[in-house]
């Protein structure tokens, strides 16, 4: 895509027309248009954890294609297919909210919260009957269902005792991610004002929801900057060395980009690592 190696995914959101103009308007089984880019997004990081259960590791928290909550975890009303399970404390359940937000486990998952925040969590191993598997995807006629079973309790621990520890970690982890939005036509035709327009609102409503999703510690950058960012350097080491070359420099600074090229007294780097 021409990024020189700085771009890490990229989603593929169908046609612009398969999204309503009301951009809080159901657009997929109940998803909003910004719901479904959340969804999507949220992928790069979600759902896909196993936990440990006894000497093996379960994937009773996933549902649909593996890469999604289950419906009997009570994810949080999560975007990725989650549920908020009620215990009713007499061995039934109801699900009172769906699909809302990226729950304390999703953050944790994205990098955004440690361990000890995420808080003890639990699914439900159902009763046969209940005309629902876990690989059932949301829907918001799921809200107000109540079913039977057990409940069954865990921690992010069992989650790490699977996996081992989130790295990185929250101390260090990416906190903003620059996006581009772009509306590819077919050849020879141009987009129209009203297709430019509506792009424009998906952008800008985007940035506002994925902050209010994570809960502010997170935020996407989805402006372009079409001024050059010049490199900055700040040392050089060693700063003598042979004339006949073959000496290794470590030139610091900010702004270094892939296929950045070094010169040293007009001639040009061999070999240059960006690191």
């Amino acid at each position: 895509f021409a990024t020189q190696g700085s771009l890490e995914t990229f989603l593929a959101m169908h046609e612009l027309a398969e999204f309503p103009d009301d951009l809080d308007a159901p657009a997929v089984r109940g998803y909003s248009p910004i719901q479904v880019l959340a969804h999507e997004t949220a992928h790069r990081w979600l759902a896909y954890p196993f936990f440990r259960s006894g000497a093996a590791n379960s994937s009773a928290l996933l549902g649909y294609q593996q890469a999604h909550w289950s419906f009997f975890f009570n994810a949080d009303a999560s975007l990725m297919e989650g549920h908020l399970i009620q215990d009713n404390g007499n061995g039934t359940f109801t699900i009172s909210d769906a699909t809302k937000r990226y729950s304390k486990l999703d953050q944790y998952l994205m990098g955004l919260r440690s361990a000890s925040d995420v808080g003890p969590l639990f699914y439900v191993q159902p009763a046969s009957g209940t005309g629902h598997v876990a690989s059932d995807v949301s829907s918001p006629s799921d809200i107000g269902l109540t079913f039977s079973g057990t409940r069954r309790d865990l921690t992010v621990n069992d989650i790490m005792a699977a996996h081992g520890p989130r790295l990185p970690d929250v101390s260090v982890s990416p906190k903003t991610f620059r996006q581009a939005f772009l509306l590819l036509v077919r050849p020879g035709t141009s987009p129209s004002t009203a297709e430019l327009e509506k792009i424009e609102r998906i952008r800008r409503r985007w940035t506002e929801f994925f902050a209010q999703a994570t809960e502010g510690r997170a935020n996407a950058v989805t402006t372009i900057n079409t001024n050059a960012v010049l490199p900055v350097i700040s040392s050089v080491a060693p700063t003598w060395g042979s004339t006949f070359g073959d000496t290794q420099i470590y030139v610091s600074g900010s702004n270094f980009g892939p296929g950045a090229k070094v010169q040293v007294g007009g001639v040009e780097a061999s070999q240059v690592n960006v690191l």
